[in-house]
């Protein structure tokens, strides 16, 4: 091969280099900007720690506590609560229904044995 076709062999793969190397750096730039929305949009909703407060089944409830175990929340056996709603990172909130009313305590599970308590916020 002549010195030219050498030059212009070297070109092509500069430039392609270059714009391959645009197209990852900006794929990643769209990938940070994604996930600091995302992490952004759990942080706004307390989707992971627990929301300061809760409408369900019509009605408000606060929350009285950080996360505690079931023996410091003073929670009935496992077999006695049912669940009553979500989160949408997979946490549950349960609650001791027994004739099936609307309930005053929630009991957000959190994960293994720890619970975050939220009461009734008022009336109907």
């Amino acid at each position: 091969m002549s010195t030219q076709s050498l030059r212009l062999v070297r070109g092509v793969r500069s430039r392609n280099g270059h714009r391959v190397r645009r197209a990852v750096l900006g794929a990643i730039g769209v990938l940070l900007l994604v996930f600091a929305a995302l992490t952004l949009q759990y942080r706004s909703t307390d989707w992971w720690w627990g929301p300061g407060r809760v409408h369900l089944m019509g009605r408000d409830y606060d929350r009285e506590s950080e996360s505690l175990t079931r023996t410091q929340a003073d929670l009935p056996s496992p077999a006695a609560l049912h669940v009553v709603g979500h989160l949408p990172l997979g946490q549950t909130f349960e609650a001791v229904r027994p004739d099936l009313s609307v309930p005053t305590v929630l009991y957000l599970h959190e994960w293994d044995d720890h619970y975050v308590v939220y009461v009734l916020s008022g009336g109907p």
